[in-house]
């Protein structure tokens, strides 16, 4: 049998802070629970991971629940917008069909070798500084560029983001459509 001193380890259970507080203080309360319960593993394991080990995976546990949980927030600030065009033969490749107004993303019947521009207006009302990304799905994104696809805004502050639609002189008539995610990451800034 192997025999260990332990009158160095804390008890099982027990807390220990060190005297920090605010931030660290949890993180050393949880390390002291991590280490208690530590104090309960047969001795060849506590011997497999030392504290210092155990302080580099209770802080490697932390960074990725943090990173978890800013995702979280991000999925949560997703908006979907579809996004469509119906490319028409014309006559003389002039023929342009007025989207329907309630529709932010839909540019109505374009001809080949035509474009058209679509504005949606952004606002961070929210009291965080607001990263934003703009991630297009589906076939129409060969077709459609974003006039700025990263960008940041302060609260109260709005942006207008172009989507222009340029169809290509060999396009097949048909309805091309697509989704625009519109990623919204909240982020503190000092």
């Amino acid at each position: 049998m192997i025999s260990q001193d332990l009158s160095n380890e804390r008890p099982p259970g027990a807390t220990e802070t060190g005297g920090r507080s605010g931030a660290l203080g949890w993180l050393d309360a949880l390390a002291g629970e991590i280490n208690g319960l530590a104090g309960h593993l047969p001795s060849p394991l506590r011997r497999v991971v030392p504290r210092a080990t155990r302080w580099r995976l209770i802080a490697l546990a932390a960074i990725v629940l943090l990173f978890v949980v800013w995702t979280g927030v991000a999925a949560r600030s997703t908006a979907s917008y579809g996004a469509t065009v119906l490319v028409v033969e014309g006559q003389g490749g002039q023929t342009v069909g007025i989207p329907p107004p309630g529709e932010a993303l839909d540019f109505g019947d374009l001809s080949p070798g035509l474009e058209l521009t679509r504005d949606l207006t952004l606002t961070n009302d929210g009291g965080l500084h607001t990263y934003f990304a703009v991630i297009m799905r589906g076939d129409l994104r060969d077709f459609v560029s974003v006039s700025d696809a990263f960008f940041s805004l302060e609260p109260g502050e709005t942006k207008t983001v172009g989507f222009t639609a340029r169809i290509p002189k060999n396009a097949e008539p048909k309805r091309y459509s697509g989704d625009v995610y519109l990623v919204r990451l909240p982020w503190w800034r000092p």
